[in-house]
């Protein structure tokens, strides 16, 4: 029999943490936080002194905070395995780690764990294909969600389980790989209570975007320097939108440009087009410019560098294009008190860039992959409500809460 049981992740958007037991092997698929300063039993998976020094391996589907960085947390709670992911993860994670390190302590948060637990985790890299790990059939695909992600599928013998890991099936840059029959399907939902046009979402930008630079007002777009932070800069470069953009994100543009097993063939890698590249610091002259500056969620000191230059002007704008988490700057600039308090005169848009399923995807992947049991992750329950149903109405088991055991 296989168990599986959500940590974290299910039920709410973030912090995803699957323990998944077969036998005697004890696997942790991701580790990741919920990003906002809170208690430890909100922000951390439900891990136990008792289940880190149970697990036999880790399995890490991509380098972002909300799937990697409770790892030191679980080092602090004695687990010294490994930490099984590709090798472009290995490069990135440990920055991700760090970022929220510095998140927590600009807040003046707490950390439950030794930074210096990071050095010590004990990356190990895995290949695209087929594995073998301490016995157990793993074949990882790409997910398509950023440099490195992964889906993962596993086959105890007795049963098999497909976790997908943060995935895009619509992704404009990247590779994703087909995933196969199961009989456990964990599944990314966070798009779950909504079909998304991605053509559309990205006519609403460009049109938003252009309004703002007639009346000479500057736009600021905050992205991750992966994934969605790159498909903006080629589709809007690619449109001849002026703009200003952060050395950051063209670092990770020319490092993706060469991985050619990761990306997809298409024209916008060969797009043409004139911007200013911002060194150190947000530049000076803003006006009639679209800024691309990391990260999504404004917790970056250079986000907030362009937001006290441009908050105070009526014609400027900032379009938030994905999650924002509470606490984070780009989720208090849409709050009524603290525009008050900051005399925040710009206005903030918000749309979705489509880096996961949405409901429609979700309904697909269920019916090729034909699961007797799936696990929803990264979608609050009220907002999976109609996809639940939809589940259901199929006899197919569903867990979509933490601490709730699917077994198979």
């Amino acid at each position: 029999m296989v168990t599986v049981e959500s940590l974290g992740g299910s039920g709410e958007e973030a912090r995803n943490c699957f323990y998944v037991s077969s036998g005697r092997k004890r696997f942790l698929l991701d580790c990741g936080v919920l990003r906002e300063i809170s208690t430890v039993g909100r922000v951390y998976p439900l891990i136990t002194k008792e289940i880190a020094l149970s697990i036999d391996a880790i399995f890490l589907s991509h380098a972002h905070e909300d799937h990697s960085a409770a790892l030191p947390y679980l080092y602090e709670l004695g687990y010294r395995g490994p930490v099984f992911c590709h090798s472009e993860t290995m490069s990135l994670a440990k920055g991700f780690m760090r970022k929220w390190v510095s998140f927590v302590k600009a807040k003046g948060g707490i950390l439950p764990f030794d930074e210096n637990n990071i050095d010590l985790l004990d990356f190990r890299p895995l290949e695209l294909g087929v594995n073998e790990i301490s016995g157990v059939k793993a074949i990882a695909g790409r997910s398509a969600h950023m440099l490195g992600s992964l889906w993962y599928y596993f086959d105890f013998g007795n049963a098999t389980l497909l976790y997908t890991g943060d995935t895009c099936f619509d992704s404009l840059l990247l590779k994703a790989d087909e995933m196969p029959a199961c009989d456990i399907l964990i599944a990314d939902a966070a798009y779950a209570a909504r079909t998304i046009d991605p053509k559309q979402q990205y006519e609403t930008i460009l049109a938003s975007i252009y309004k703002t630079i007639r009346e000479n007002g500057t736009v600021l777009l905050p992205v991750p320097s992966n994934g969605r932070g790159i498909d903006l800069f080629l589709f809007l470069l690619v449109h001849k939108v002026p703009l200003i953009v952060d050395k950051g994100i063209l670092k990770s543009f020319h490092a993706l440009k060469d991985k050619v097993g990761w990306i997809s063939e298409t024209s916008l890698w060969d797009a043409k087009g004139s911007f200013i590249e911002a060194q150190d610091g947000a530049s000076d002259n803003l006006d009639g410019y679209a800024v691309l500056c990391p990260d999504g969620m404004m917790t970056s000191p250079i986000s907030t560098q362009y937001f006290e230059k441009i908050k105070n002007d009526g014609r400027n704008k900032i379009i938030i294009s994905g999650h924002v988490a509470a606490g984070t700057l780009g989720n208090m600039i849409s709050d009524p008190e603290y525009r008050l308090k900051e005399s925040i005169k710009l206005t903030v848009e918000s749309t979705t860039i489509k880096v996961h399923p949405d409901q429609e995807d979700i309904k697909s992947l269920i019916e090729k992959a034909k699961p007797s049991a799936v696990m929803l992750f990264h979608a609050k329950t009220e907002d999976s409500r109609s996809l639940s149903v939809w589940i259901e109405n199929r006899n197919i088991r569903l867990v979509c809460a933490v601490s709730q055991p699917l077994s198979f």
